[in-house]
């Protein structure tokens, strides 16, 4: 009997897993989000980290800048963003995000961090990028999680973004951040 509940607890987290919301299923939704557009110029974001049971392990703010630069020829958005950790730790991450000449719905996004590319998609006043993320785990060393990154756009400044971390297809962190954009 243990066994049949084991395969099928097993089972059911499969289940759950694979099942989600795709990003079309927010295409009707206004105001209409375009990630260069919202990220260009000025933007603040507060956030937090919980661990895989919820708790709160960390508490940032984030000071981004984006802009259009030319890079071999080609409109690359980059993104400058100065994360500060309350416990007085900081971080800088530059991310390089490209339309899909064919799409411009799909974005690809590239940032030392990022092993091979993120790949988003907008839909409505959405956005749900996928990418494998290296984590620093101990100083000096890295593991490779998986990034499940939804952005929704509330207002025309005001952004709400929910990330998953997943490891081996389990959650083991989850980040909510809050941008606002400034007004010129």
């Amino acid at each position: 009997m243990a066994i049949k509940n084991i395969i099928l607890g097993g089972f059911a987290m499969f289940l759950t897993a694979c099942s989600g919301v795709n990003v079309d299923h927010y295409q009707q939704n206004t105001p209409k989000f375009d990630f260069i557009d919202y990220f260009t110029g000025n933007v603040q974001a507060w956030g937090v980290i919980y661990d895989w049971k919820g708790a709160v392990t960390k508490r940032f703010s984030i000071d981004m800048n984006g802009a259009m630069q030319q890079k071999e020829g080609k409109d690359i958005f980059h993104l400058a963003e100065k994360f500060t950790y309350s416990d007085g730790e900081t971080l800088e991450r530059y991310w390089d995000v490209a339309r899909d000449p064919e799409d411009a719905n799909v974005l690809y996004g590239y940032a030392p961090e990022v092993p091979t590319k993120a790949v988003g998609k907008q839909s409505g006043n959405s956005i749900q990028f996928k990418y494998p993320f290296l984590l620093e785990y101990k100083e000096g060393s890295t593991i490779k999680v998986s990034m499940d990154d939804w952005m929704y756009l509330v207002d025309t400044q005001t952004l709400v973004n929910k990330n998953t971390v997943r490891k081996f297809g389990l959650k083991v962190a989850e980040l909510q951040i809050f941008f606002r954009k400034e007004t010129k």
